[in-house]
């Protein structure tokens, strides 16, 4: 079996040769007899062997031909996983989610449904649509104009519903909508404590 780590002046073993098949061949051998043994204990039905001069181990679980994995360290095995299913994400038409959140409570699937949008998402472009016909209002400026009507025309409904929100956010879209609204020049007090309860409450329902 070869050594990961060589001595000074150690060259490495040329792989093609037929007594380096003839030593991966015992070594698969008696990888399957391990695997068979294991699973006649009734136990772990896994193992791991050290290579001498190897800093890390190679397991064996139920081996199959010409099959050998490095056994991993735990950050090592998530980093294999996410990239698997984010390759997944990616390439398969047939998968209707959108991402994977994966935390110490389990693995949340989150789907996009089409023509789906979060509410809060809604309520947010709707007051920022009626901030803007406020201000694009003909009489808005005229003397004697009743400002609290052309208010009540425009982003004053859409205010008030921010106002009283009392929903965390339905995605990962509404929350990160309601933090950029924080920085947006309409963005007013009594809606700072509605818009962090919602963005909080998502993050603790993931």
């Amino acid at each position: 079996m070869p050594k990961t780590l060589l001595a000074v002046g150690e060259a490495m073993r040329d792989r093609s040769t037929p007594e380096y098949a003839a030593d991966w061949k015992k070594c698969r051998e008696l990888g399957k007899q391990l695997s068979v043994a294991l699973a006649e204990t009734g136990d772990e039905e896994f193992a791991l062997i050290q290579p001498a001069g190897n800093d890390f181990a190679v397991s064996f679980g139920q081996t199959q031909e010409d099959m050998r994995r490095p056994a991993e360290f735990p950050m090592q095995t998530i980093t294999r996983l996410a990239s698997r299913i984010s390759l997944v994400l990616r390439d398969d038409p047939a998968v209707a989610a959108e991402r994977v959140v994966i935390t110490e409570r389990g693995v949340h699937t989150i789907v996009k449904l089409p023509g789906f949008t979060d509410p809060l998402v809604e309520a947010i472009n709707d007051y920022l649509s009626g901030c803007k016909a406020y201000r694009e209002h003909p009489d808005v400026d005229e003397p004697g104009v009743d400002e609290d009507a052309v208010v009540a025309a425009t982003y004053g409904k859409a205010m008030d519903r921010l106002c009283a929100w009392d929903q965390p956010a339905a995605s990962l879209e509404g929350a990160i909508a309601a933090l950029k609204f924080f920085g947006d020049a309409n963005f007013c007090d009594g809606m700072a404590n509605p818009m962090r309860l919602a963005v909080l409450r998502y993050l603790e329902a993931l």
